[in-house]
């Protein structure tokens, strides 16, 4: 999973984590999220998130629904977002 994060807070964002719920397929992060630290205001960055297929499996409505949630450390506990998922797996 591609991400792309960028800053447009007045302060550095720091300790970044992602959290997956259940879903139709099982998936999840095959190891922690990592995004340089701190992220500076107006600073962007990639970062690359490895996903495994042997997570907790619960069917989605749609089938193809993933939700996703995004912790950071600024004046925010966390942040949440619902992602459609497009493309699966290729095993």
């Amino acid at each position: 999973m591609d991400m792309t994060f960028t800053n447009r807070a007045m302060q550095p964002m720091t300790g970044f984590a992602i959290q997956f719920n259940k879903n139709s397929f099982g998936l999840m992060p095959a190891q922690p999220l990592q995004v340089p630290s701190p992220l500076t205001p107006n600073q962007t960055c990639e970062a690359s998130l490895p996903l495994n297929c042997t997570g907790p499996v619960q069917k989605m409505d749609p089938l193809n629904n993933l939700q996703v949630r995004f912790y950071l450390i600024i004046n925010i506990n966390f942040a949440k977002m619902n992602q459609k998922l497009i493309i699966i797996c290729a095993l």
